[in-house]
C-alpha cells in the first residue's frame, strides 16, 4: 500500500519531463503539440512577433501548470485511486476482520457450543452418576429396609413363637394348678370322707362303749339323767317366764288370745319344719352317694337358701344347675338388668303429716302380726315369720329436723335434716317398704343409696319372694372366698378385699331393701362376713366394750368402701341358737343386729343410712342343733350395693 504514491509520483514526474522537451521544440501551428494543446480546453496561443522569447516562457510556464496541475490531476487521481485502493484495501482489511471476526465468533461460537456441550455433557455424566449414586443409595435403602423387614419379621416370628411358649407354658401351668386343684381338692374330699368316715366309726365306737357300760354306769347316768331334767325343767321354767313377761308386753285386746294361739302355731309349726327336714335328709342319704350328700351339706352350709325346707325340696327337684362365670365387677353383675334412668323426686309435692310412731299400718292380704316385742313386731306371711322394726330412731338421731310428707298413691316421703345440711330422703310404699333412699349433700349432690323403678312398685305390694324365680345357686369357689370368718384375726385389708369383690352370680333385677332382707335367695348373691368375734351374752344384745374393737377392722375397711362409693349400702344380719322360742329369738337377733350398726355408727363414724339391719332369729343356724351353740350366736354383714342400686348412680 505504500508504494503505490510513488509510482504516481513518479509517473507524473514522467510526464513533465515530457511537456518539457517538447517545450524546447519549435511550435508550429499544425504540428502535433498545437493540436495536442488545442485539443485540450485551453486558450489558443498566439504568437507575436517580438514577443518570441516572453512567449515561450509564458508558454513555458503554462506548460509547467499543465504540467503540473496534469500531475496534480495524476497525482489527485493517483491520490483517488490510492484513496480507492485504500478503501478497497480497508474494506478487504475490514472484511478481512469482519470474516476472521466472523470466524472468530464461529469459532467462539463452536468452542462454546463445544464448551457448552462439554459441560452438557459434564452435567449429564454427573446426572448418571449421581443417578447410579442414587439408585446405589436406593438400593442400599431397599436391601436395608428388606432386611429391617427381615429382621422385624424374625423379631415378630420370635415374639410369637415366645408367646406362644409362654401361652402353653401358661395354659400347662393352668392345667397343672388345675389338676393340682383338683388333685387337692380330692384329697380334700377323700380327707374329708375320711374325716367323716373317722367320726362315724368314733361315733360307733362310742356308742358301743356306751352300750357297754350301761349296765356298770346305770346309777351315774341316771344321776346325770335326773340332772339333766333338773336344767332342762329350769330351761322350760325360764322359757315360760319369759314368754310371759313377752306377753305381757303386748297391748291388751280383743284379738290377744287369737295372738297367742298363733305364736303357739308358729313354734310348732317350726319344729315341724325342723322334723320335716331332718327325716327329709335321712330319706335322701339312704338313695344319695356320699359325693352328693357332701354336696348338699356344703351348700347347706354356704348358702341360708339351702337352710329353708321349701328351697331345699326345690333343689332336690332340679337335676342340674349350670355354674356360670363369676361377674368381673359390679356393673358386669347388672348387665342383665334392665337400664332405666334414675327419676328425680325431691321436687314431687307433698302435704305434711304427723309422724307415725308405728310403722306399716297397712299390710299385704295374708300378713297377720303374730307379736308385739317392745318396738318389733313378729309378722307371718305364708310359711314365713319375719320380725321388722322402725330404723327411722337410728337414722333420726341427732337430727336438726324430721318431717313426713304423703304423697300420692299412699306413698310417704321422710326427711331427715343432719346439723350440716346433709339431708337423707325415703320413699315408702303404702306398705311401710321402702323403695327408694337417697342422701343429698349440702351442695345439692344426690347420693342413691336404694331404688326401686316404679315400674316394679306393682310388684312390691305382692310381698312375694323373688327367689322363687331364680334357680338353686352354685359356685365354683373355696368357700374361704364366699364366707369370710373374722375368727381368723383378718385385717382392714382383708376386710376390703374381701367385700369389694362383686356378686357371685349375676342380677337379675334390682330389688327393694326389704326383698332383700326377706329372700335368703336373693342375699346369697352377695358374699358373707361371719363376725363370730363378736359374742353376746345368753338373751343378750349388749355388746361389751372390749368387744366393740374387736369392729375395728370391718369398720375400717367400710369406711374406705364409703369414701370411694358414698352410696354404698350395708346388711347387718342378727343371728341366735335354737334355744329358747323362735319368735323371741326373732327380736333377740334383731336387737343384736342393731346394736352392731349403733356401734359402728357411734365409735368408728359410720354414717347409719348407708347400715340397714334384720334379725333372722334360729332360721339359719351356722351349726345344725338344738343346744346351746356358741357360733349360732352371731351377726354377718353382707354389701348388698348391687341388690339394690344401679351402679351408674356410684358414678
Amino acid at each position: 500500500m505504500k508504494r503505490q504514491p510513488r509510482i504516481l509520483a513518479g509517473t507524473a514526474l514522467g510526464l513533465l519531463m515530457a511537456c518539457g522537451s517538447a517545450a524546447a521544440m519549435p511550435l508550429h501551428a499544425g504540428s502535433p503539440q498545437i493540436r495536442s494543446i488545442a485539443g485540450h480546453n485551453t486558450a489558443p496561443l498566439i504568437l507575436a512577433q517580438g514577443e518570441g522569447s516572453r512567449g515561450a516562457e509564458v508558454l513555458k510556464k503554462r506548460r509547467a501548470e499543465r504540467a503540473e496541475k496534469k500531475a496534480r490531476e495524476a497525482s489527485e487521481e493517483a491520490g483517488r485511486e490510492a484513496e480507492k485502493k485504500s478503501e478497497q484495501a480497508e474494506r478487504r482489511r475490514e472484511k478481512a476482520e469482519s470474516d476472521a471476526a466472523r470466524k472468530r465468533e464461529a469459532e467462539a461460537g463452536a468452542a462454546k457450543k463445544r464448551q457448552a456441550e462439554a459441560a452438557a455433557e459434564k452435567r449429564r455424566r454427573a446426572s448418571e452418576e449421581a443417578a447410579r449414586q442414587a439408585g446405589k443409595k436406593q438400593e442400599q435403602a431397599e436391601r436395608r429396609r428388606e432386611k429391617a423387614e427381615s429382621d422385624a419379621a424374625r423379631k415378630r416370628e420370635a415374639e410369637a413363637g415366645a408367646a406362644r411358649k409362654r401361652q402353653a407354658e401358661a395354659a400347662a401351668e393352668r392345667k397343672r394348678r388345675a389338676e393340682r386343684d383338683a388333685a387337692e381338692n380330692a384329697v380334700r374330699q377323700a380327707e374329708k370322707r375320711s374325716e367323716q368316715a373317722e367320726k362315724r366309726r368314733e361315733k360307733a365306737e362310742a356308742d358301743a362303749a356306751r352300750k357297754a357300760q350301761a349296765a356298770r354306769d346305770a346309777a351315774e347316768q341316771a344321776a346325770r339323767r335326773r340332772q339333766a331334767e333338773s336344767e332342762e325343767a329350769s330351761e322350760r321354767e325360764r322359757r315360760v317366764r319369759r314368754d310371759r313377761e313377752i306377753v305381757v308386753e303386748e297391748p291388751r285386746g280383743e284379738d290377744e288370745p287369737r295372738r297367742v294361739r298363733r305364736a303357739r302355731e308358729a313354734e310348732e309349726r317350726r319344729v315341724r319344719e325342723r322334723q320335716a327336714r331332718e327325716r327329709d335328709d335321712d330319706r335322701d342319704e339312704v338313695t344319695e352317694s356320699d359325693g352328693e350328700i357332701q354336696e348338699r351339706r356344703a351348700q347347706r352350709r354356704l348358702f341360708d337358701s339351702a337352710k329353708e325346707r321349701r328351697n331345699a325340696r326345690r333343689d332336690r327337684e332340679v337335676d342340674e344347675v349350670e355354674i356360670r362365670p363369676l361377674p368381673r365387677n359390679d356393673r358386669d353383675a347388672q348387665r342383665e338388668t334392665i337400664a332405666r334412668q334414675v327419676r328425680p323426686f325431691i321436687d314431687e309435692d307433698g302435704v305434711r303429716i304427723e309422724r307415725r310412731e308405728r310403722r306399716r299400718e297397712r299390710r299385704p292380704e295374708g300378713a297377720e302380726i303374730l307379736r308385739e316385742m317392745g318396738d318389733r313386731l313378729i309378722l307371718q306371711f305364708g310359711d314365713q315369720v319375719l320380725v321388722e322394726s322402725d330404723d327411722r330412731r337410728r337414722l333420726s338421731r341427732g337430727a336438726r329436723e324430721v318431717y313426713t310428707e304423703e304423697l300420692r298413691n299412699g306413698r310417704t316421703r321422710e326427711t331427715i335434716i343432719r346439723p350440716n345440711g346433709t339431708r337423707i330422703v325415703t320413699i315408702r310404699n303404702v306398705y311401710g317398704d321402702v323403695i327408694r333412699r337417697s342422701r343429698f349433700t349440702p351442695d345439692g349432690y344426690e347420693q342413691v343409696l336404694s331404688y326401686v323403678d316404679e315400674s316394679d312398685y306393682d310388684r312390691l305390694r305382692d310381698w312375694r319372694d323373688p327367689g322363687l324365680d331364680l334357680p338353686p345357686i352354685r359356685i365354683d369357689i373355696p368357700e374361704d372366698e364366699y364366707i369370710l370368718d373374722a375368727s381368723g384375726g383378718y385385717g382392714a385389708d382383708d376386710y376390703y378385699a374381701f367385700l369389694d369383690q362383686p356378686p357371685v352370680e349375676q342380677v337379675q333385677r334390682l330389688y327393694s331393701v326389704d326383698e332383700v332382707k326377706r329372700s335368703a335367695r336373693v342375699r346369697d348373691i352377695t358374699r358373707r362376713v361371719d363376725l363370730d368375734t363378736i359374742t353376746f351374752e345368753f338373751g343378750s344384745a349388749s355388746i361389751a366394750e372390749s368387744e366393740i374393737v374387736r369392729l375395728e377392722g370391718l369398720a375400717n375397711a367400710m369406711d374406705r368402701m364409703l369414701k370411694e362409693n358414698p352410696a354404698e349400702t350395708f346388711l347387718i344380719e342378727g343371728h341366735t341358737d335354737a334355744v329358747g322360742s323362735n319368735l323371741a329369738n326373732l327380736a333377740l337377733s334383731d336387737r343384736r343386729a342393731e346394736a352392731v350398726a349403733l356401734a359402728l355408727t357411734d365409735v368408728f363414724g359410720l354414717p347409719p343410712e348407708n347400715l340397714t339391719t334384720q334379725g333372722y332369729g334360729e332360721e339359719y343356724l351356722k351349726i345344725d342343733t338344738d343346744e346351746p351353740e356358741r357360733e349360732n350366736r352371731r351377726v354377718a354383714v353382707r354389701r348388698i350395693t348391687p341388690l339394690v342400686a344401679p351402679v351408674a348412680s356410684a358414678d
